[in-house]
């Protein structure tokens, strides 16, 4: 009987995965992100991202402005969201945001990246990421990749100014906090409900998680969270992180975010981000698609 019943919660979900609209979307929360908003969006809808479905936290800069072509193009869906009443924690906002957007796009994206507006997912051996998926993780119900972290290289950019193709400095491979990233899931194998964390979902029975490397990771004892080592898995994807952004963004922004304790905290990963350089998702870009990288990353 159990085994009748799996079979047939599988041909649902693969039913409900083949009539989705959407190969591949994205659910992110934003504030104040309107001068990183158009290159995020240009370059994952050129990786084969198909909708995106993001959330307002009480921005009050001009991102309505430089999202309203892809709402009318009906490319990017904006909720408005603001903090959760009593909140003074940004997580539980965030995770009530993801699981509206998980419901949103259950029955109408076959796969969905659970991202912030720093964070690129990079295909590392195909052109896109949905080639990139169904060549390497079509067995899988989620995938958690990696991060590798970028750092300022002592480089400032005007605002506006695209970064991917000038922010090259990196941390090193083995960097401890590259082995955390973020989640590419199936909407259908995912108990939204219980969503906890905003890097990793707890799955339906028999659903299963790989990491980039397409290696199925183990749960832990409670049965719903992946384990996750202390190494970064990129073989076929990863995650580009851009947390300290241009040295006019880490100074103003980042650092006047912080208390003492914090500020000491980042001043570490200022230095650990920019040890090593990565040029992966320019040579992506360059190679693949050479008028975007002329033209929009302004590329020689």
């Amino acid at each position: 009987m159990c085994r009748m019943l799996f079979l047939i919660y599988v041909c649902i979900a693969q039913c409900c995965s083949s009539l989705a609209a959407y190969e591949l979307g994205i659910v992110s929360m934003f504030k104040n992100e309107a001068a990183y908003l158009k290159e995020w969006v240009e370059y994952h809808r050129l990786v084969g991202v198909e909708h995106f479905w993001l959330y307002d936290n009480e921005s009050d800069d001009n991102w309505e402005e430089v999202l309203q072509p892809y709402i009318q193009e009906g490319l990017v869906e904006v909720m408005h969201w603001p903090l959760i009443a009593d909140s003074i924690w940004y997580v539980p906002t965030q995770i009530a945001a993801f699981k509206d957007g998980l419901y949103r796009a259950k029955g109408r994206a076959k796969w969905v990246a659970v991202i912030d507006i720093d964070e690129f997912v990079v295909p590392m051996k195909e052109s896109s990421l949905t080639d990139c998926i169904n060549k390497h993780f079509s067995g899988a119900s989620a995938i958690y990749a990696s991060w590798l972290h970028f750092g300022t290289g002592g480089v400032s950019l005007s605002v506006g100014e695209p970064i991917l193709c000038r922010l090259t400095a990196s941390s090193h491979i083995k960097y401890s906090k590259n082995r955390v990233g973020k989640s590419i899931v199936r909407p259908e194998d995912i108990s939204i409900e219980e969503t906890w964390y905003p890097h990793h979902f707890v799955l339906h029975p028999h659903a299963y998680y790989v990491n980039g490397n397409n290696e199925k990771l183990k749960l832990k004892e409670d049965g719903k969270s992946p384990v996750i080592d202390r190494r970064h898995h990129g073989k076929y994807m990863r995650i580009n992180h851009y947390k300290l952004r241009d040295e006019n963004f880490f100074h103003n922004v980042r650092m006047a975010r912080c208390d003492q304790q914090g500020k000491i905290a980042l001043l570490k990963e200022y230095k650990d981000f920019s040890l090593d350089q990565d040029f992966k998702i320019v040579d992506l870009i360059r190679e693949h698609y050479p008028f975007m990288y002329r033209g929009f990353w302004n590329g020689k």
